[in-house]
């Protein structure tokens, strides 16, 4: 729902990354609130894609947490501050009920949510597609058909990244924003993973032509979205770990 995510730029804290990924190589980090895979590249990307399918929390009455998932363009490098994403939340209620819906967002504004029914174990495609500074969002219920999609208008979009990932979301009060718990989403499964340079077909994660990055999720060290300088984020607990890719666009994301 709105307000659950943080309406500015969800920057990775990427303490343990040292150096960017050659071309064709994989780069291992660590996030505050990020798991799964980011790939980029010298051009600017244009367009993601990927599947998933939707976990079922598992819920504890009296402690509410939360989880993502997505498929997005920009916000992973440090110096970005605009992501446009799309993708579902499975959350728990502190009454132990589990919340599914589908939403949007175009960092720095608000998330919006969609008007999507979504169950879990359903069968979820999204993609996100710039053209200049027209973003068309879609997202589909694979297991029913149903659809939402829409377009809007950003000025200077960031197209530096692709990712795929499951989140713990980001919630905001007064201007102070912090990472939520994560809900126990068990594992989520990712597939058809593909994204676009600007004048160039869709590649696989895994084509040989992007820098390509591993991202498992820790516990916060800073207690903020960004690089994580103040402690080691290899000595952090992990919270949920991406597998590794199979086929070169399929992996999982499983909760630790």
């Amino acid at each position: 729902m709105p307000g659950l995510r943080a309406a500015l730029a969800l920057a990775v804290a990427l303490g343990t990354l040292a150096r960017p990924a050659a071309a064709g190589a994989q780069a291992l980090a660590r996030s505050e609130n990020w798991a799964g895979y980011a790939v980029t590249a010298r051009a600017p990307f244009r367009r993601v894609l990927g599947e998933w399918v939707q976990p079922a929390p598992r819920c504890t009455p009296g402690a509410a947490s939360y989880s993502a998932f997505w498929v997005g363009l920009g916000g992973f490098k440090p110096s970005s501050r605009k992501l446009e994403q799309i993708g579902t939340d499975s959350d728990c209620g502190s009454g132990g009920h589990v919340h599914v819906y589908a939403w949007y967002e175009l960092i720095p504004s608000a998330p919006v949510n969609l008007p999507l029914a979504v169950r879990s174990g359903d069968r979820i495609a999204a993609s996100v597609t710039v053209a200049g500074s027209s973003i068309a969002l879609h997202i589909r219920d694979l297991t029913d058909g149903a659809v939402a999609e829409v377009t809007r208008h950003m000025r200077t979009p960031d197209l530096t990244s692709a990712e795929w990932i499951a989140e713990a979301p980001t919630g905001c009060e007064e201007g102070r924003c912090r990472v939520l718990p994560l809900a126990n989403f068990g594992t989520v499964s990712f597939s058809d993973s593909l994204s676009a340079l600007v004048g160039q077909p869709l590649l696989a994660i895994e084509s040989g032509r992007y820098q390509v990055t591993r991202l498992d999720l820790t516990a916060g060290g800073s207690g903020s979205s960004g690089i994580d300088s103040s402690s080691s984020a290899s000595s952090l607990p992990l919270l949920a770990s991406a597998g590794p890719l199979a086929g070169a666009s399929a992996f999982s994301v499983s909760f630790e």
